[in-house]
């Protein structure tokens, strides 16, 4: 897919939810320090929610995320941003 198509469709996605930032699986992955496959077996378990975007794409809020980190807080460390670049 051009990446032109890709910006249209993730914008329509934002759209549809309000405008809110949406996290990407592997954003996610390296927030929590997890491997992505990690983040895959939260989704298909149910503990993670999410939202689907056009081309079988899983796609976050900040909203989704934080609620699950709550929940787990004892199993994940939430690495932020700043904590990557170290």
């Amino acid at each position: 897919m051009k990446k032109s198509n890709r910006v249209r469709k993730d914008r329509v996605a934002l759209e549809r939810h309000g405008g809110r930032v949406l996290l990407k699986t592997q954003e996610v992955a390296d927030l929590c320090g997890v491997h992505l496959n990690t983040v895959y077996s939260w989704i298909h378990s149910g503990e993670l929610q999410y939202v689907r975007l056009p081309g079988k794409t899983y796609a976050f809020t900040w909203d989704q995320i934080q609620d699950f980190i709550d929940a787990r807080r004892e199993q994940v460390k939430v690495r932020y941003p700043s904590d990557l670049a170290a």
